[in-house]
């Protein structure tokens, strides 16, 4: 009774070893075979590496206060779309580039870059791969105004702009209003006049103010850029070993599924004719 699941394991284990003594068998019967399959596909990777055009990637980092997740969100999944659908008419009157360049556009994605920390982002990374490795400034700069050019986005910026306006009207109202107290005479019946040391902190203070809103009028911006596209000369795709590596991968399943076709075409032929 005990040296029945003994004996058991050791034929699962003849089974095993004649097994792959039998594969082993087989590939070196068929290993011509498999080299050739092997090196067509390689060839046939070099060769999809020489006819393919060469796809070349470079981002951009913006800051923006107003371009909030959500609505990139968007805008990315209308790119995405719009691309998929290989619609160059709507794409150059959306960027404002000729249908050439922009046909050349595989993809564009903005993603979101969080510091640690950061609950909501300011600086989002706007990757592009396109066909063309010349005009990276001429995208730079069409992207860049397509983002600009959307509605919340010009109604939330004139907004601002207004609220920076008043504010520095209200500031040079109360400057103003100073100046007067200052020249005012100290001795003059029912006055009442603030100390000049105070006047002379609060009119420091205002025009500090009001020349840190002029400089955020000055730059007002919905998109700031931190770092422009770079051209760099080797393209992400394809890649010469990677192809070839592919190709040879290939060639080898193929080669295996023509043994597997053989061996099985022997074995039905052996039992037809027993």
């Amino acid at each position: 009774m005990t040296d029945r699941p003994h004996n058991n394991q050791q034929e699962d284990e003849i089974d095993l070893i004649a097994l792959a003594a039998r594969i082993r068998s087989t590939i070196f019967r068929y290993r011509i075979l498999i080299v050739i399959w092997i090196v067509v596909g390689i060839a046939l990777g070099f060769g999809y590496y020489q006819v393919k055009p060469s796809v070349y990637e470079s981002q951009m980092i913006v800051r923006s206060e107003i371009l909030g997740e959500s609505l990139l969100s968007v805008i990315n999944t209308n790119y995405e779309k719009l691309l998929n659908e290989s619609n160059p008419e709507v794409l150059s009157r959306k960027f404002g580039l000729s249908e050439d360049l922009i046909s050349s556009v595989e993809s564009i994605s903005i993603e979101p870059t969080k510091g640690e920390g950061e609950k909501v982002a300011e600086f989002y990374t706007l990757n592009i791969t396109s066909l063309n490795n010349d005009k990276w400034g001429e995208i730079q700069e069409a992207v860049v105004n397509s983002l600009e050019e959307n509605a919340f986005v010009k109604k939330r910026i004139a907004l601002q702009g207004e609220q920076y306006q008043n504010m520095i009207n209200k500031i040079k109202a109360e400057i103003k209003d100073l100046e007067k107290v200052k020249e005012n005479d100290p001795s003059g019946a029912g006055v009442v006049v603030m100390n000049p040391s105070e006047i002379y902190s609060t009119l420091v203070q205002l025009y500090k103010q009001q020349q840190e809103y002029e400089q955020d009028l000055a730059l007002l911006s919905s998109i700031e850029i931190v770092e422009t596209f770079d051209t760099y000369e080797r393209p992400v795709s394809p890649r010469p070993v990677m192809s070839m590596a592919v190709g040879a991968l290939l060639g080898l399943f193929v080669s295996l599924i023509l043994i597997v076709l053989r061996e099985f075409n022997k074995y039905v032929k052996k039992h037809q004719l027993a």
